[in-house]
């Protein structure tokens, strides 16, 4: 029997430490703040600053008043999209899954499907940590495959090399990214390989993303960064926001060296047109690190 607790109780820190530092149960519901500070908030986040709706939000959770999540949701309304949506559509995730505002708040019933959709928005906007909430919340579901996808994609935007080795390790079923492959964690990525080539050869768009990252690790299929690029263009021609992301990754981190660091523009450029703000100009020039070969 599975004891494990519930995914909205391990993913607690979805609920952000301004959340659960209110401490006391709400009782009616407090007039508005007319503070110059709270005022001074609403005035900029009427007028479409994401930032400031985001700490006004943030200032009405910690009184437990649920005028938060108006906030919130003006927050993620905003656009160009920036790191303030994806954080308050992160937030929105918490607060859907958990019913609460704070640790103490009364509850409302929990609505994990509304807590994913609000999760896929913040991953489709370039939030790794809803990317890895998701990864483990369709591992909790048993659904290794979308666990599998999410793990990999984290890992990949990420960009550090232990957690990329990590998420290689575990589409075995291993826990660390130091453990040796066995037999069973080798068969394990095989099948996941097999299965993710067949819905690609179908047509399937996220199988492509994920079929270009399993050829980039060189996990299940051989390390091929040219077939790798091939995957994310043909998904990012047919609008997928990650094989846009992904193919310009390749070229800034040196898995590309016939092409010049300029040929990521383009790329990066059309991902941050449909709201992936890690793909912004400056912040995509920040980007340098060279993966070295798990393959072996």
């Amino acid at each position: 029997m599975d004891r494990s607790p519930p995914w909205r109780l391990r993913h607690a820190w979805l609920l952000s430490p301004l959340l659960l530092a209110a401490c006391a149960t709400p009782g009616p519901r407090a007039p508005a703040d007319t503070t110059p500070e709270t005022l001074a908030l609403e005035t900029a986040a009427r007028h479409g600053d994401a930032e400031a709706a985001f700490q006004l939000a943030a200032h009405y959770r910690a009184r437990g008043d649920w005028r938060a999540e108006r906030w919130l949701g003006r927050a993620a309304r905003h656009r160009p999209v920036d790191r303030w949506v994806a954080r308050a559509e992160l937030e929105l995730a918490g607060i859907e899954m958990t019913g609460r505002l704070d640790a103490d708040a009364p509850t409302r019933k929990s609505r994990p499907a509304a807590a994913k959709r609000w999760l896929h928005r913040a991953a489709a906007h370039g939030s790794g940590a809803a990317m890895l909430a998701l990864a483990d919340a369709y591992r909790h579901d048993g659904a290794p495959r979308l666990a599998a996808r999410w793990q990999l994609r984290h890992a990949m935007a990420d960009g550090n090399v232990f957690t990329l080795a990590s998420a290689r390790k575990q589409l075995g079923g291993l826990p660390g990214w130091d453990r040796p492959d066995t037999a069973e964690s080798q068969a394990a990525v095989q099948d996941l390989a097999d299965a993710v080539a067949r819905e690609a050869a179908r047509g399937d768009t996220e199988a492509l993303v994920d079929l270009g990252l399993l050829r980039h690790l060189g996990a299940g299929v051989a390390q091929d960064q040219a077939a790798a690029m091939d995957c994310f263009r043909r998904a990012a021609d047919k609008g997928n926001v990650f094989g846009m992301y992904f193919a310009g990754l390749l070229i800034v981190r040196e898995w590309m060296p016939e092409l010049p660091r300029e040929a990521a523009a383009p790329w990066f450029a059309r991902a941050y047109a449909q709201g992936f703000y890690p793909a912004a100009d400056p912040a995509w020039r920040e980007i340098r690190f060279e993966f070295p070969d798990f393959s072996s």
